[in-house]
This record gives C-alpha cells, sequence and structure tokens, in this order.
C-alpha cells in the first residue's frame, strides 16, 4: 500500500491570525495587563479582605499563598499577550533597563517560582509593611474606598498624600533598582561562553 500524503490549503485568514497573535496591538497588551491585573486584585486583594472581615484564613501564609496563586494564573493567562508585567513597577523598571522591554513571557515553571518568591515575601513583609510590591493593586482599591465614601482611611497621611511615597514611589523605585542590580551584576553571571543568555 502506497502511503499518500494530503496537502492541507492554508488559508488567508488563518495566517493573519497567527501573526496577530505573535504580534499583539498595543490595545490588546494594554487589555491583557487589564485582565491580569484584575484576576491579581480579585483574588489577591479578596484573600486579604476575607481573612480580615470573616476570618477565612488561619494566617499570614494563607493570603500569601493566594498572592502567589494569583500572581501565577495571571502570567499564565496573559504573559503570551502582554509579557505580564501585571505591575506597574515592573513596566517602569524593563523601560529604564531592558532595551528590549518586552521579553518572552515566562514559560514552563517560571510563573509557578515567580508566585512562590511573592508569596515568601509577602509571609514575612506583610506584618512589617503590609507589602505592598505593586502600586496596581495597592491604588486602585484605594482610589474606589476613597470614593465610595472612606475618605482619610482610604488616602492616608498628610494631605492624603502618605500613601504615594510607600505605597506607589517606593515599588516603582525598588523595582528600578533591582532590574538594574539583575542587569549589571547578575546577567553577566547568566551567559554561557557563547554570550548567549542561560
Amino acid at each position: 500500500m502506497a502511503a499518500t500524503a494530503t496537502v492541507t490549503e492554508v488559508q488567508p485568514n488563518t495566517i493573519s491570525s497567527v501573526t496577530e497573535a505573535a504580534n499583539p496591538t498595543v490595545a490588546k497588551m494594554c487589555l491583557a495587563e487589564c485582565v491580569g491585573t484584575s484576576v491579581l486584585v480579585l483574588f489577591g486583594c479578596g484573600a486579604v479582605h476575607t481573612a480580615v472581615l470573616m476570618g477565612a484564613q488561619n494566617g499570614i501564609w494563607q493570603v500569601a499563598i493566594v498572592w502567589g496563586v494569583s500572581i501565577m494564573l495571571a502570567i499564565y493567562m496573559v504573559g503570551a499577550i502582554s509579557g505580564a508585567h501585571i505591575n506597574p513597577a515592573v513596566t517602569i523598571a524593563f523601560a529604564v533597563t531592558d532595551d528590549r522591554n518586552r521579553g518572552a513571557p515566562p514559560t514552563g515553571l517560571a510563573p509557578v517560582f515567580i508566585g512562590l518568591t511573592v508569596a515568601g515575601l509577602i509571609s514575612f513583609i506583610a506584618p512589617l509593611t503590609q507589602a505592598c510590591f505593586n502600586p496596581a493593586r495597592d491604588f486602585g482599591p484605594r482610589l474606589f474606598a476613597y470614593f465610595a465614601g472612606w475618605g482619610s482611611i482610604a488616602l492616608p497621611g498628610p494631605r492624603g498624600l502618605g500613601f504615594i511615597t510607600v505605597y506607589i514611589l517606593a515599588p516603582i523605585v525598588g523595582a528600578v533598582l533591582g532590574a538594574i542590580f539583575y542587569t549589571r551584576l547578575l546577567r553577566h553571571c547568566s551567559t554561557d561562553a557563547t554570550g548567549q543568555e542561560l
């Protein structure tokens, strides 16, 4: 019996949809970031609120792991579209330090390790500073609470601006300094003899 090969005709709209998926528009990347950040805020802030209001979690680790899983989920959901920054501090750090600005999204288990790293950081930093690493997850809920009538509780500090330094500027400066540290010192350690990143 002779082997027969079938040739499948490629439809033009299939090629354009593959190209479009590989090179999403700025609008699609912004929408993906909005969806990823919404997932992060829904589950992360939701865990904090249910812990405080309902006693749903027994300790900080349960809240921290929900944050970690929400980060992981958001990266897997939107990483291929937008790179899954889901954090304005990360976006600014990449804009300042990475000439490619938008690298390949994390693959394999990278989102798991990113989520677990954040969960670990939250578990010991949150009791001290509330562990705000992401201005978007902090400022959005604060703004909503302010307009919902919470006033100075939502925007604490002198003249309602005290939160800006700790919860918006500090994460951005920290992300930029961390990215500079990585690009100047650690990136060189993660390349092989040919100069390719490992």
